[in-house]
């Protein structure tokens, strides 16, 4: 063979084993295939375990239980629905109180595992707003009439009932924007109950906010008034001479004129016989207020 062969047998060698490189290569992918279609669905589950934890990175503002909501498991006698899990949670709540809210209590009550609950609601903190709005929406404004007064009222009246039913309830109400179905509702109906008088939308959310916070307070002090003290229990075993006697003292000084003629007068502000009276009278003179002022306006 000539030099001149050898040369270019040389040159020849570089591209036969590019391309037989390319060919393994190929080989190599064609044999991967099955292998591939095999693992794909692991992989969609593995991108979305990692989607998963991205978002629950986000603010938990943005991302509210019912924005998750998941389709039922189970049939027949194992099957559950959110109805279920968020009625026996508030059951609980009520007759034993919020701490005692646990998804092993909530699981007997309604005969099914514990981790069963866990598809439907990841978290205590994701059912307490389940719970929440729930509650929120058995006082929820009806369509507005047209009397904004009356209507304001009515919403009053049907939020204090709610939260005289549900006492634990006073203890897990937040601030913020509303976020559930029901508390998003009820603040447009009644946001809308104000049309009639045309306020502006940070003028009409105030006048909300102001009735809602003495409806709040109001069922506070109820709940407070309940309360047993060694103050009241002192009383309560008193005779009417011993009470007689301490109001006397009491009002020796002669510098409580005003309250001396309430307690004299036989006027007990914690009376529970005159808690609705109480309530409506406060309401009326926060209404009265409010149309005073958008009468000004």
């Amino acid at each position: 063979m000539s030099l001149n062969d050898r040369l270019r047998d040389a040159r020849r060698q570089p591209e036969q084993q590019d391309d037989e490189h390319r060919a393994h290569r190929q080989r190599a992918r064609e044999g991967r295939r099955p292998f591939m279609e095999e693992v794909r669905p692991a992989r969609e589950r593995l991108q979305e375990e990692r989607r998963e934890r991205s978002h629950a990175r986000t603010p938990v503002a943005l991302q509210p239980i019912w924005l998750r909501l998941r389709e039922p498991r189970g049939r027949g006698r194992n099957a559950l629905s959110y109805e279920q899990i968020v009625d026996a949670a508030i059951a609980l709540a009520d007759t034993e109180g919020p701490k005692a809210i646990t998804m092993r209590k909530i699981a007997q009550a309604l005969g099914v595992g514990t981790m069963s609950l866990y598809w439907y609601v990841p978290s205590k903190d994701d059912l307490l707003e389940l719970m929440l709005d729930e509650i929120y929406g058995e006082g929820e404004p009806g369509e507005p009439t047209g009397d904004w007064r009356a209507d304001l009222a009515a919403g009053a009246r049907a939020r204090r009932r709610v939260m005289l039913r549900h006492p634990w309830l006073l203890t897990h109400i937040g601030v913020g924007p509303p976020r559930g179905p029901n508390a998003l509702r009820g603040v447009e109906r009644a946001l809308a109950a104000l049309d009639p008088v045309r306020l502006d939308p940070g003028t009409a959310m105030g006048v909300i906010m102001a009735v809602d916070t003495f409806v709040t307070g109001f069922v506070l002090r109820e709940q407070l008034e309940d309360q047993e003290s060694e103050v009241k229990a002192g009383f309560a075993n008193a005779s009417e001479e011993e009470i007689r006697v301490y109001i006397d003292r009491l009002f020796a000084s002669g510098q409580y004129p005003h309250l001396e003629a309430v307690i004299r007068g036989g006027i007990d502000p914690d009376d529970p016989a005159t808690r609705d009276a109480r309530f409506e009278f406060g309401l009326s003179c926060l209404l009265d207020g409010i149309a005073a002022r958008i009468g000004r306006e």
